[in-house]
């Protein structure tokens, strides 16, 4: 029977192999050991951009791929995905026995899993001891040995109470451990949320404080399109004339400028996108503009 390290590096192969798959699905042209430079690039820069934005909007994620812990705060923009050296090591030699836990979560995350625990558990992938096999959706099982269910049966018959105990026991541990947790995580993330809100409007309070504004008695569009050039915007990423200018601030940061928010006619309504990916309908992130540069938050 294999030993429980063996039991487990089978695992671990079972979910690369899974990995490369999907990695194949995406690019539609080549499994990731015949990537060359330009592929393995394009994809950890998506692979590092994807997995900071979900670090970002759960802090759980950001422990299991682990985010640098400074100062009381996990600073996900100083994270940074594996290189290319270790891509080519992992897929193209085939050495992925020895991957640490948080390369494989990153992959996990990447392809929309908590952590490689939740892949494997969502996509059925297992090792069965007695068979010593690993399951996939698929695969066959091989013949059940008679005389190992009997051994395995008397084995649970004579320690039941006990390991009924210990399980009792282990399940109030984990229930009282996950409700502690839980505050703490979201009182952690309800504070790096104000902490990040207040520092992207004091950014944009800065950038802003200088703007010349036109001798147009009333906002207008052209106005709106140059405070979100003031704000280093170059590339409108939406929209409506007369109504609405957004671009991005940086990679998972959008700004939309109102033109006459709420139908004034002295002011721009300014919102940014919140660290859990909301943007719309959030006026946590809401600002105002006055003319000629009074900036009023909403309370």
């Amino acid at each position: 029977m294999s030993s429980a390290n063996d039991l487990q590096m089978k695992l671990s192969e079972k979910f690369w192999e899974y990995v490369a798959t999907k990695l194949y699905e995406e690019v539609g042209y080549a499994h990731p050991r015949d990537w060359q430079q330009d592929d393995i690039d394009s994809f950890l820069s998506k692979l590092e951009q994807k997995v900071k934005e979900a670090c970002r909007s759960d802090i759980n994620l950001s422990i299991r791929c682990k985010v640098p812990y400074i100062k009381g705060r996990y600073e996900v923009d100083q994270w940074t995905a594996i290189d290319s050296s270790t891509f080519r090591r992992m897929f193209h030699h085939g050495k992925t026995q020895h991957c640490k836990k948080k390369t494989k979560n990153q992959f996990a995350v990447y392809l929309g899993y908590s952590s490689f625990e939740d892949l494997i558990k969502r996509e059925g992938i297992a090792a069965d001891k007695d068979s010593e096999v690993l399951m996939v959706p698929g695969d066959k099982l091989a013949p059940e040995n008679p005389k190992k269910r009997e051994s395995a049966y008397n084995l649970l018959n004579s320690t039941y109470f006990t390991w009924a105990a210990i399980v009792l026991l282990f399940f109030i541990s984990v229930t009282v451990f996950n409700f502690y947790q839980n505050k703490q995580v979201k009182a952690e993330l309800a504070k790096q949320e104000q902490l990040y809100i207040e520092a992207t409007k004091k950014r944009i309070r800065g950038l802003l404080q200088n703007f010349e504004f036109d001798g147009n008695v009333s906002v207008n569009d052209i106005e709106a399109r140059r405070l979100l050039k003031e704000l280093g915007i170059t590339r409108e990423t939406q929209r409506k004339d007369g109504e609405y200018y957004a671009g991005m601030l940086n990679d998972s940061c959008e700004v939309t400028i109102w033109v006459g928010t709420y139908n004034h006619t002295d002011r721009y309504g300014l919102r940014f996108t919140a660290p859990d990916g909301s943007h719309y309908g959030e006026n946590k992130t809401y600002m105002e503009i006055m003319r000629p540069y009074n900036m009023k938050e909403v309370q």
